[in-house]
């Protein structure tokens, strides 16, 4: 049996920019998070990745088993780590277990990580109702070219 864990968005915004950390949000995350607000006309091209720089957004996982179960040795990992335009790595909040992660000001701002970004992270033990949250890098190679490459998220684990 799969582990029953969905993804929920960060609150944090800053203008048109969602998921820069601070609390769970209720809302699930679908689509790009790395899209700003339907409608702003901020997305991925021009300058937000002329320089190569890093953005970053904040998820959380949460067991949302039923009948309740102990979630352990609860890893994600990213389901296509790379494309022609952007390269993707995970880190874990150095908030820990069912605490809010920091928020950041900017998407440019470097948040508060447990080790180092990765394709895959340990997220050790997760109880029922409880959440973790976690940061996505994403860099852009070719501001010039566009397009997103497609990406997706993967958990595994036990439980009990």
């Amino acid at each position: 049996m799969a582990l029953q864990t969905s993804f929920y968005k960060s609150s944090a915004t800053s203008g048109a920019l969602e998921n820069l950390g601070g609390a769970i949000s209720a809302s699930l995350a679908t689509g790009s998070i790395f899209l700003a607000t339907p409608g702003s006309g901020l997305g991925l091209t021009g300058e937000r990745n002329y320089y190569r720089r890093p953005i970053y957004r904040c998820l959380y996982i949460k067991n949302v088993s039923s009948p309740a179960k102990l979630y352990y040795n609860v890893s994600v990992s990213i389901a296509q780590t790379s494309s022609a335009y952007y390269s993707m790595e995970i880190a874990p909040s150095a908030a820990g277990l069912n605490s809010s992660a920091e928020s950041i000001s900017s998407e440019l701002d470097l948040p508060n990580i447990t080790g180092l970004f990765s394709q895959s992270i340990s997220l050790g033990d997760i109880p029922v109702g409880q959440h973790y949250a976690f940061w996505i890098r994403l860099v852009g190679k070719d501001a010039a070219a566009g397009g997103n490459g497609g990406w997706g998220l993967s958990v595994t684990g036990q439980y009990q």
